[in-house]
């Protein structure tokens, strides 16, 4: 019964020792009040634009919109905004965004949020803050615009 009480201190010490580490460890800063984000009415200039600042950008990772009527870049009824994993990119479910969009005969939009599709340093950019400025510029019915 001896290692029963040994047992029960010893996990009993562990969990104070966690619950010192959580109520004094790092706090990160989970604010995400944003800027607003001006678009402008060519979406596809303006992606290029913004990913042309980054020498870095791996092949098929960058921004891009995949628009149902390619010709005319026309709005659809049903439009689709892609949020890869971390450290991902849109490559993580092709085909199958595109299937789906094809199906729903809908436009998708592909951020690709800070720090990803480049090298490993580049996501020390990367933080709440950032990921949530950039998950508020999507394409919109009037053609640009902020998510709400």
């Amino acid at each position: 019964m001896q290692w029963v009480k040994k047992a029960a201190m010893w996990g009993f010490g562990m969990v104070v020792v966690l619950g010192v580490v959580v109520a004094l460890g790092p706090r990160v800063d989970t604010n995400t009040t944003t800027q607003p984000v001006m678009l402008e009415s060519d979406l596809d200039a303006l992606l290029r634009k913004q990913e042309a600042r980054f020498s870095d950008i791996r092949p098929q990772t960058q921004k891009m919109i995949r628009w149902y009527h390619p010709k005319t870049k026309a709005q659809t009824p049903v439009s689709i905004v892609f949020f890869h994993g971390f450290s991902g990119s849109r490559m993580e479910v092709e085909p199958l965004c595109s299937k789906l969009a094809d199906a729903l005969q809908a436009n998708v939009f592909f951020p690709r949020l800070r720090g990803h599709g480049r090298s490993g340093d580049a996501l020390a950019e990367a933080s709440v803050q950032a990921w949530a400025q950039d998950a508020r510029q999507r394409p919109t019915p009037e053609g640009a615009g902020l998510l709400r």
